[in-house]
C-alpha cells in the first residue's frame, strides 16, 4: 500500500502486508484520511497473476476498511532489446528498470551484451523503462518517449516480446531534437510501442 499524495513533506513511503495460506492480508497502525494505493508486488507474485490496483481512502482512528475480495489477473511478459544508434557494443553490467506508474513498485533487469532484456509478471498497467549509458540517451525515434524525464513510457496491454528501444549518443542532434507540437511528451496512457528504426 502507498499514499497517492506523494508531496515532499506528506509522503509517508509504502507499506507491506504478508498474506495468510487464504490470501488474507491485514495493514495495521494505518494513518487515517489517507487516500491510498493497494497493489501486489511484481516480484512477490511474479508469473502467477496480479491483483487489479484498488484506489481507497483509509477509516478514522480505530476503524477497518474491507477491501472485500481481490481478483487476480493475468500478467504480461515484456522483453526485447536495446539498440545503440552507433553500433558499439552494450557495455557490460548494463541494467534497465521497469516500473508502475502508480504502484511503488519496480523490477530490475540485466542487459545482456547484445542488448536483450526480459521483464515476467508485468500487470496491464502504465509504465516506465530507464536505463543509464554514459553518453547515451533514448533518441527521438522511440514513439513511446517521455521527452521530460528521458525514459519509455507507455501502457502494457499483452505479451511485449520484441520491444525495441533506441539509445543515441548525446551529441547527435537529430536524434535529440524537441517534439513538434502535438506530440505527446508523456504518453503515459499510450500503448508501449517500439522505435521507428525504418
Amino acid at each position: 500500500m502507498v499514499q497517492q499524495d506523494r508531496a515532499p513533506g506528506a509522503f509517508l513511503g509504502p507499506t507491506q502486508a504478508m498474506t495468510d495460506a487464504r490470501g488474507r492480508f491485514v495493514f495495521v497502525q494505518v494513518p487515517p484520511g489517507l487516500e491510498v494505493f493497494v497493489y501486489g508486488r511484481m516480484e512477490s507474485l511474479g508469473t502467477r497473476g496480479q491483483p487489479a490496483l484498488v484506489t481507497a481512502e483509509t477509516g478514522a482512528d480505530h476503524a477497518m476498511t474491507d477491501l472485500g475480495n481481490l481478483s487476480v489477473r493475468p500478467v504480461h511478459v515484456v522483453a526485447g532489446r536495446i539498440v545503440l544508434t552507433d553500433a558499439r557494443p552494450m557495455p557490460a553490467g548494463t541494467r534497465i528498470h521497469l516500473s508502475r506508474q502508480e504502484a511503488w513498485d519496480w523490477l530490475e533487469a540485466e542487459v545482456s551484451p547484445d542488448g536483450h532484456f526480459r521483464f515476467e509478471g508485468v500487470p496491464p498497467e502504465p509504465v516506465a523503462l530507464s536505463t543509464r549509458v554514459k553518453g547515451y540517451r533514448f533518441s527521438s525515434r522511440n514513439p513511446s518517449l517521455d521527452w521530460l524525464n528521458d525514459r519509455i513510457v507507455g501502457t502494457v496491454t499483452g505479451d511485449l516480446a520484441e520491444l525495441t528501444l533506441e539509445l543515441a549518443p548525446e551529441n547527435e542532434r537529430l536524434h535529440m531534437r524537441k517534439p513538434a507540437d502535438g506530440v505527446d511528451s508523456q504518453p503515459l496512457e499510450r500503448p508501449l510501442l517500439s522505435a521507428d528504426l525504418h
